[in-house]
């Protein structure tokens, strides 16, 4: 889908030098994944991708991905530091299934947002997809030439605080792996869960969670009038641990914290800091 080249405002754009992109590709791969991850692969198609999650048989998060089409192979847009972890899962599950799994290093990925449809990009070399997750994220895209260049980009620092401005989680920056559970953490308001799909590993544990409705945490937005403390810090009210701090930039996180205390009035504390802790509206 390349760019118009169209002028006026332009958005926000940043190369995403954490990301890695993953090929599954081979007669056998909508199939193969159909039966492994937590959203539904017959959803994507040239114009529309997908993100889902991949979970342990107890249904606790693994890892999470973009999945898009591109000349009829599947790609996964996934964190780079796991991605060898991703292609060592998925492998496991391949016997016999007639699917090729490979990370393609020439591959980046870059993200969009602010006044959409007025592209940075120059035309060509690209696929870009609308972030399926929550329309205020905007535009992903990976760059399939390794010398096309874009327009105007900004340090990717910006669009990770623009992310956590809108109190969206991202991965193993913010859940903690085979620990978190993704309904904690919004993920089926997130668009990354199909409850009428098939079976996929971890479906079971998911589904009790939402029928059951006994959330006791959820992710969270925090901010405070200083730099927050790194991830798994303790979240304190009084002497007891309610939750603990996810991925932050500066003074503005998300935290996993328990319902009913972030919600009390009482102060909220976390590596001797008081912080003021707000669902996301997208979860409200």
């Amino acid at each position: 889908m390349p760019s118009n080249g169209a002028s006026g405002a332009m958005s926000n754009t940043s190369i995403l030098s954490d990301r890695a992109v993953i090929a599954v590709r081979g007669e056998d791969a909508r199939t193969f994944l159909q039966g492994l991850i937590t959203n539904d692969i017959n959803k994507v198609t040239r114009q529309t991708a997908i993100f889902a999650a991949l979970l342990s048989p107890q249904g606790k998060f693994l890892h999470d991905f973009f999945i898009m089409e591109l000349e009829g192979n599947l790609l996964l847009e996934t964190a780079k530091a796991t991605a060898t972890d991703v292609i060592k899962r998925l492998s496991m599950y391949k016997l016999r299934a007639k699917v090729e799994i490979a990370e393609m290093p020439h591959m980046r990925v870059g993200a969009e947002w602010g006044q959409i449809g007025i592209s940075n990009l120059e035309s060509g070399n690209f696929v870009l997809y609308k972030d399926p997750r929550l329309a205020e994220l905007g535009n992903r895209f990976i760059l399939y030439n390794s010398e096309f260049q874009i327009l105007n980009s900004q340090n990717e620092s910006a669009y990770e605080l623009h992310r956590l401005k809108l109190g969206v989680p991202e991965g193993n920056a913010d859940l903690t792996y085979n620990r978190s559970f993704p309904m904690q953490w919004g993920y089926d308001k997130l668009n990354a869960i199909d409850f009428n799909k098939g079976c996929y590993v971890g479906q079971e544990v998911t589904a009790r969670s939402k029928h059951l409705g006994e959330l006791r945490k959820l992710v969270h937005q925090v901010t405070a009038d200083k730099e927050l403390p790194p991830k798994d810090t303790p979240v304190m009210s009084g002497e007891k641990e309610v939750g603990t701090m996810a991925g932050s930039m500066g003074a503005v996180g998300l935290a996993l914290l328990n319902i009913e205390a972030a919600h009390s009035g009482k102060p909220l504390y976390t590596g001797g800091i008081e912080i003021k802790a707000s669902l996301p509206q997208w979860i409200r």
